[in-house]
């Protein structure tokens, strides 16, 4: 550690030096190395044996495309026993202008909406998000929303009400 702070220091006391130094060893490197490639270009930090279409990916020559189709995704949940349906656009506009769901996320004006006994909500971005960014399957999505269970509203009214009265919940 000692060594390390004092190249350190020397290097930020004394730069040419260092510079110099360096550079010597980089045309030694480049004459008595005779497969060294010295490429100064983004290219030097990518892997040779990389296929050409990833290489075109990475400088964004190429972009990949996906297609979401709300229409089917709201068909898929319905199938699968999901009350999943798209507002009017009256009620997503409502929804918006009241701010409590300011994030709704809309298909032409529509935003979708689950509905089950207890609750409703509408999907918002982190949904979506999921879908878009990390790759998460929409099929995958739907099963995720079968899979939300809701307390059991006697017990959590009973265990609320034996707390106020002092008594201890157990």
């Amino acid at each position: 550690m000692f060594l390390i702070t004092h190249l350190l220091r020397f290097s930020v006391r004394h730069p040419r030096p260092v510079i110099t130094v360096v550079g010597v060893i980089t045309v030694c490197g480049l004459i008595f190395i005779p497969r060294i490639r010295l490429r100064l270009d983004g290219r030097s930090l990518i892997p040779s044996n990389l296929p050409e279409f990833a290489v075109d990916l990475l400088f964004g020559r190429k972009v990949l495309k996906f297609f979401f189709n709300p229409y089917v995704f709201v068909g898929l949940a319905q199938r699968s026993g999901i009350n999943m349906k798209f507002l009017s656009k009256k009620a997503t506009g409502r929804l918006k202008a009241q701010g409590g769901a300011k994030d709704v996320v809309d298909f032409d004006g529509h935003a979708i909406a689950v509905i089950d006994e207890i609750a409703e909500w509408t999907l918002g971005p982190g949904t979506f998000d999921e879908i878009f960014y990390n790759w998460v399957r929409p099929t995958s999505m739907i099963e995720s929303f079968r899979k939300v269970k809701y307390p059991d509203f006697d017990e959590l009214l009973h265990n609320v009400l034996r707390l106020f009265a002092g008594k201890e919940v157990g």
